[in-house]
């Protein structure tokens, strides 16, 4: 069932990240759902298979999703927003993806700058890529 999740827990110490219409809600914040969600796109890793020259980008300034104003306007995000924040996470994964490398995995990152009703809410992005190979990488 979609829930409205708070945006991310930069803090670390949120354990129930439901908001608004779904308050108290326990599941985990925003920016861990598109994680898992763009993981899960990814898929796992297959047994016999390994990288070499992994390489993680910081998505940095094209974050994932980012707001500025109060606390109220900014934390907390409708199912449709994640879903569309989803979708753009996958398009700066493939966006970002180095020539003759493949998508290993994302994580994504919380913060906010302090400001009262200036406050910039944002989740950002670590993209991590490699060379993909299989079979017994010591022979």
């Amino acid at each position: 069932m979609p829930k409205h999740l708070v945006w991310g827990d930069w803090t670390g110490t949120i354990t129930n990240c439901g908001c608004g219409p779904d308050a108290g809600a326990s599941s985990v914040c925003a920016d861990k759902k598109i994680q898992a969600r763009l993981n899960w796109s990814v898929g796992p890793i297959p047994v016999g298979t390994y990288y070499t020259n992994v390489q993680a980008i910081d998505a940095g300034s094209a974050s994932v999703y980012s707001c500025i104003g109060p606390a109220n306007n900014c934390t907390c995000l409708s199912p449709a927003t994640i879903d569309d924040r989803t979708n753009y996470g996958w398009v700066l994964f493939g966006l970002l993806q180095p020539q003759g490398k493949s998508k290993v995995n994302a994580f994504m990152y919380s913060a906010q700058t302090l400001g009262g009703d200036d406050a910039m809410y944002y989740t950002g992005a670590i993209f991590k890529y490699g060379i993909q190979h299989t079979g017994n990488p010591n022979q």
